[in-house]
């Protein structure tokens, strides 16, 4: 599975196709479960993958067989954008969110700590491997998102982010484009 990609690719094609909306004023306004539904719908559709949205995490470590008090504090409500599975079981977990001027990555870093936890968990109790991914729309000037995207690459560990094609957004004098990257 080549999710990465497929977050990049799929993102680029739900932003083109929400951004024309009337509803949508702009880019940035597009909401991120809209993102996630498409995305989701064409891991299923496209490249025939089991991915659910919304998927709690206590929900995936029981699907892992891991369960216990330690679980529910911890993970408590948190749940994933979208999980993807193989054979009944969770393999990965993406999370997507929109970065802009309003919004810098402080949420992309929430849910990779959220995602390393839930990771050295299940590593700790089982043999299984559970990889995570982000995904995010970066609205910004060309200068502005190249810098957004260095300062997130830090932020992320000095994992490198992978980037789509840059667009031009509605509205004159920024553009957008969609990223990914998997955790490591």
């Amino acid at each position: 599975m080549e999710i990465t990609r497929a977050v990049i690719e799929f993102g680029t094609q739900a932003v083109r196709h929400y951004r024309d909306k009337p509803a949508i004023e702009n880019e940035t306004r597009i909401p991120e479960k809209c993102l996630s539904l498409f995305v989701a719908s064409h891991f299923i559709s496209q490249r025939h993958w089991d991915a659910k949205l919304e998927v709690s995490y206590p929900e995936m470590l029981k699907q892992l067989g891991i369960t216990g008090p330690e679980v529910a504090p911890v993970f408590g409500g948190q749940r994933a954008d979208i999980a993807v599975f193989q054979d009944a079981k969770p393999v990965a977990i993406v999370e997507l969110k929109i970065i802009d001027e309003g919004r810098k990555f402080d949420g992309v870093t929430e849910d990779w700590g959220k995602i390393q936890r839930l990771r050295q968990l299940v590593s700790s109790r089982s043999h299984v491997s559970l990889d995570g991914y982000v995904g995010a729309l970066v609205c910004d000037t060309t200068k502005l998102a190249e810098q957004t995207i260095a300062g997130l690459e830090l932020a992320l560990g000095g994992v490198t982010v992978e980037r789509g094609e840059r667009i031009a957004a509605r509205d004159v004098g920024w553009g957008w484009l969609f990223v990914g990257a998997k955790l490591i």
